[in-house]
């Protein structure tokens, strides 16, 4: 997965990222760790998936999203932790 974002979006670009899993928080933790090793992070988020879309990728899924926020014209800030 790492390797596919890697194709899409240059290594050592400024980015926000999420990952969503379906409770596997180890393995979500370590595609974050895979994914910030290969970009600057200037936020992340890991959650588990709604249940909605639990029920169509089943158990153990993992989704990565990677967004550059480099020609955004702007910084965005971080949304509140809660």
């Amino acid at each position: 997965m790492v390797d596919f974002v890697g194709q899409l979006i240059a290594p050592r670009r400024p980015v926000w990222i999420g990952v969503a899993h379906g409770g596997v928080p180890l393995e979500a933790a370590a595609l974050a760790k895979e994914l910030s090793s290969r970009y600057v992070v200037l936020h992340e988020q890991i959650r588990e998936l709604q249940s909605s879309i639990y029920l169509h990728c089943g158990p153990r899924a993992l989704g990565a999203f990677v967004y550059p926020v480099d020609e955004l014209g702007f910084t965005p800030h971080p949304p509140p932790r809660f």
